[in-house]
């Protein structure tokens, strides 16, 4: 981002990753009403909050992918950090590495992060789906506030789908915040503040 102020340029990087973090609280937010909505719904006027439901959800999930596909950018900016960049091949297997595969492999190296190769898998899975569906059929899925099964999408991206990856990726942040301070503490002093406010988006109105 670069901004104009006279004869001088100033020049600053935009931390992505707190971007899509702040964009999926408020996409939480609004998911959360919606579903408050469609509990109270009689049949029949049930589409309007689903829907809304549905498009905020997806967006909350969405933005979680996107803020953990944006951290690598950020972590990286640091020396003692970079040295510890997993040096994964092109290809594992005969087949490209995922970028799932990858930010997984950069965490586990920069803070031997809890959280599960699968739970990062699912994150980026459910954000590729919605960019990338498979065109067979899918079967309808119960969705709890209607008592009944709908579309597949509308249970798939539902406010419960939200909350866990926002969960997920709260874990992430903070298990940055706590191992990476003795050993990054450059990187840590500039990007705390982002990170404390990305947690704060991620996990308030529970």
């Amino acid at each position: 981002m670069s901004v104009q102020a006279g004869a001088v340029r100033i020049s600053a990087a935009l931390a992505w990753y707190w971007v899509w973090a702040e964009i999926s609280g408020e996409q939480f937010s609004a998911a959360t009403a919606a579903r408050r909505r469609l509990g109270g719904s009689p049949a029949g006027q049930q589409h309007v909050p689903m829907t809304e439901e549905f498009h905020a959800s997806l967006l909350a999930i969405t933005a979680c992918a996107y803020s953990l596909d944006a951290l690598d950018n950020a972590l990286l900016l640091d020396e003692d950090i970079l040295a510890a960049k997993p040096n994964l091949p092109a290809k594992q297997n005969g087949r490209k590495t995922r970028r799932d595969e990858y930010v997984f492999a950069l965490l586990q190296k920069v803070c031997r992060t809890s959280v599960k190769a699968a739970e990062i898998e699912m994150v980026f899975k459910v954000r590729n789906d919605a960019v990338h569906p498979d065109s067979g059929p899918h079967d309808p899925l119960f969705h709890p506030p209607v008592s009944s099964h709908v579309a597949a999408p509308f249970a798939t991206y539902d406010e419960q789908k939200a909350r866990l990856t926002m969960d997920i990726t709260a874990r992430v942040y903070a298990e940055l915040l706590q191992q990476l301070e003795p050993v990054a503490e450059d990187w840590v002093r500039s990007q705390k503040g982002l990170i404390e406010q990305s947690i704060a988006a991620l996990t308030a109105k529970r």
